[in-house]
């Protein structure tokens, strides 16, 4: 006898010859409806091995899934949401038809759309923070361009004490965050004045 401790997490459905693996919780997400109430009899008469067969539309049961696993589902083109109703009727699952879209259609723009945008919102961050590290690095080096030697660090001895400088910063460190440009300078002794889209002031901090 197959008891609530026993019952298998995995489901084997046979829909119009289309088999499927399907979780139990899945199934029995939607109380009350045919789905739940035939895997619960089949567990009642203890018959777990063969696949449930049931006489329906195998291609369009993947779509009644997807609806059971994420509340929505995106249909193809090529598939009727007048069909896919009736499944859900077939089944007894009251479902939001709001939540049913054509994949291509407005509603999936719009959710590609916010996508994009979180997207772009994340790679402008990173953008601007090294922007501001790269726009770091010239600073220090036009501050003591007169002393330097190609490819050799200046030597602390050779630094002015307190000299402030504005710098002009070229289009490609545009943009950058001020707050990552502060600390990247402070590392590197200096204390940022002032920065705007264009230039920054910085001066030779007291050692």
């Amino acid at each position: 006898m197959t008891t609530e401790e026993t019952k298998p997490k995995v489901v084997q459905l046979d829909v119009g010859g289309t088999l499927y693996k399907v979780s139990r919780d899945t199934l029995e997400r939607c109380e009350g409806s045919m789905l739940a109430s035939l895997i619960s009899d089949q567990w009642k008469e203890g018959n777990t091995d063969e696949p449930i067969f049931i006489d329906r539309n195998g291609r369009l049961f993947e779509h009644v899934l997807d609806y059971l696993r994420a509340s929505k589902v995106y249909l193809p083109s090529t598939v009727n949401i007048e069909a896919v109703k009736e499944e859900f009727e077939f089944y007894g699952i009251d479902a939001d038809m709001s939540e049913v879209h054509e994949k291509y259609g407005h509603k999936y723009l719009h959710e590609l759309n916010e996508r994009i945008r979180v997207q772009e919102e994340s790679l402008y961050a990173l953008k601007a923070e090294a922007h501001a590290i790269q726009a770091s690095m010239m600073v220090e080096h036009e501050f003591f361009k007169e002393h330097e030697t190609p490819y050799i660090p200046v030597p602390e001895e050779y630094r002015p004490k307190r000299h402030t400088r504005c710098i002009d910063l070229p289009e490609e460190y545009r943009p950058f965050d001020k707050e990552t440009l502060r600390t990247c300078l402070q590392q590197r002794g200096f204390k940022m004045n002032r920065a705007d889209r264009d230039y920054v002031s910085v001066e030779d901090m007291e050692s």
